[in-house]
């Protein structure tokens, strides 16, 4: 199940908890997805009134959908990092792990630019 199946209830005891399955900058992603939200609906409203806010909300649904792929990737590396220190696993996958776990939130970054 991806982070955009779950309700707001599950999603928020999943975080809350003393070892959570939705990381910290997954859950950031999370917020970036519906603050993104909220300026596009800033905007659908403004376009009823009159406004030409097409190219903008257009822009902003593509950064959604980029938002939308990156805290997929990102929830994806944190899990495996959590399952490889679940299971033990050697140095040189935990390495490799925490590598991709980082990797994902610094190029979600580049999102924001």
């Amino acid at each position: 199940m991806t982070v955009q199946q779950l309700d707001l209830k599950t999603m928020l005891t999943e975080i809350g908890r003393a070892g959570p399955s939705i990381s910290g900058s997954t859950a950031a992603l999370v917020a970036a997805q519906l603050g993104t939200a909220m300026v596009r609906m800033a905007l659908a409203v403004s376009h009823k009134h009159g406004s030409d806010t097409d190219l903008l909300i257009e822009g902003l649904d593509s950064i959604l959908s980029e938002i939308k792929n990156a805290t997929e990737k990102d929830r994806a590396a944190s899990s495996a990092l959590i399952d490889v220190y679940r299971q033990d696993s050697n140095e040189e996958a935990r390495r490799s792990a925490l590598v991709d776990a980082t990797r994902e939130p610094l190029a979600a970054r580049s999102l924001a630019c």
